[in-house]
């Protein structure tokens, strides 16, 4: 559970096991949409939350793992590790405020350093944040 200062909570449960694919009937009327979806980028970074703590605490032993249960390749699972690396005040933007994030895809928000300071990270995402108003 990812929750901050804002009192914004997402929550996700994701079980790292062997991918089911439901079967879909077609002929069933659409369900009515949720009224806010949530972006695709807040997605992946409770994601990688989670693949992270999986790791940690044992129960997965390394990406590899990882990549074969979700049905990814390595190369997939790394991009999304890699957003944990952001700085904690653009995680807090990204888990917290998706009407700000909603339009940013996850593609572009890897050209930001994760070697730079948080200050210069934070410019580049100010920036992208700018660019989709």
């Amino acid at each position: 559970m990812m929750e901050s200062a804002r009192g914004t909570m997402y929550e996700f449960d994701v079980e790292i096991e062997s991918v089911q694919r439901p079967e879909f009937d077609h002929d069933l009327p659409a369900a009515d949409p949720a009224p806010k979806s949530i972006p695709s980028l807040t997605k992946m970074l409770v994601l990688a939350h989670q693949i992270h703590r999986a790791v940690e605490s044992s129960r997965l032993t390394d990406y590899a793992e990882i990549a074969r249960q979700i049905g990814v390749s390595r190369a997939r699972v790394s991009q999304i590790i890699r957003l944990r690396m952001l700085a904690p005040e653009i995680q807090e933007v990204i888990l917290c405020e998706s009407d700000r994030v909603s339009h940013i895809c996850e593609r572009v928000i890897r050209a930001i350093p994760i070697d730079a300071s948080p200050a210069i990270q934070w410019h580049q995402f100010s920036d992208l944040l700018q660019a989709s108003d």
